[in-house]
């Protein structure tokens, strides 16, 4: 729970932990390009195909920067370990 962000609002009295966003606002998860921080939106139900969630990520290249980081690493690593790992 220390990774979360707590929120509390006077419409809702009990206070819940935040991970992750809807596409609003968020602290964490973080992702960090080019000393920039971002915030990852996480699945939501209006981010599937045709909704307006889907149109505001597409719209988004910090996520293609993303994947590409991650392709970075596994490649990395695919070509660092030895056959056995692989």
């Amino acid at each position: 729970m220390k990774n979360g962000l707590y929120w509390k609002t006077n419409k809702r009295k009990v206070g819940m932990y935040l991970y992750g966003s809807t596409i609003t606002a968020t602290q964490y998860p973080k992702f960090i390009h080019d000393g920039k921080e971002y915030i990852l939106p996480r699945p939501y139900k209006n981010c599937k195909p045709d909704q307006a969630g889907n149109t505001i990520l597409s719209k988004n290249d910090i996520l293609k920067y993303l994947l590409r980081d991650i392709e970075k690493i596994v490649i990395y690593f695919l070509q660092h370990c030895d056959d056995t790992k692989k």
